[in-house]
């Protein structure tokens, strides 16, 4: 009688921990289960794939997604190497090295960053000679939803002239709120001004 008892408690102490380490692994968020399988953490319908991407657990982090960016690159080797680097994008325009005149000519580096989904790109409209600077016109598509939620890198290159400001005006649409990716921000320096103007589809387009 007193082996059974015993043999009772045993089994009763041994549920018991199962039970809080269960417990313990769902209070924690972890991606595992306890025998080591994987356990997602996206809603079970997400509407678009754009929260599918938002909700991926690890592998967009925002260290990991690259941010928008633009800039100048007037040196021959910096734009080879960065050329070298990048040229392998699918969505990314990127003139080569060899068609560019440095003695004449820098390198307006228009990138938008990684974007959630397929679909979000970027086209240069015109570039143009006025009162003393250049005008670099943008023009950006970004879907309401993503068909495809693999990310891209939208973006382009252009030779524009050295010893003159640049201006950049970015216009056509604007990208959805999605958590961690960024849109265009506007700027400002000495040689390289950036405007981000409002979706207006009766001008734009798109």
């Amino acid at each position: 009688m007193r082996r059974d008892l015993l043999l009772v408690l045993i089994a009763l102490t041994a549920l018991a921990l199962i039970g809080v380490i269960i417990a313990d692994w769902w209070a924690g968020g972890s991606t595992r289960g306890p025998m080591g399988e994987s356990r997602e953490s996206f809603s079970a319908n997400p509407s678009s794939a754009n929260e599918i991407l938002a909700q991926r657990p690890t592998q967009d982090r925002v260290e990991d997604v690259r941010p928008p960016e633009i800039r100048l690159v007037s040196d021959r080797q910096a734009y080879a190497d960065w050329f070298r680097q990048h040229r392998d994008e699918p969505d990314l325009d990127a003139r080569s090295p060899e068609g560019v005149d440095f003695s004449a000519q820098q390198v307006l580096l228009v990138l938008w960053g990684d974007k959630p989904g397929a679909g979000h790109s970027l086209r240069v409209e015109r570039i143009e000679a006025r009162g003393g600077e250049t005008l670099v016109t943008i023009v950006t598509r970004a879907p309401e939803w993503a068909e495809n939620p693999a990310i891209v890198y939208p973006g382009a290159t252009v030779a524009v002239p050295k010893g003159r400001p640049v201006r950049v005006v970015i216009s056509g649409e604007r990208m959805r709120p999605v958590p961690i990716f960024t849109d265009f921000q506007p700027l400002r320096s000495l040689d390289l001004e950036v405007e981000v103007e409002p979706h207006r589809p009766d001008r734009d387009g798109t």
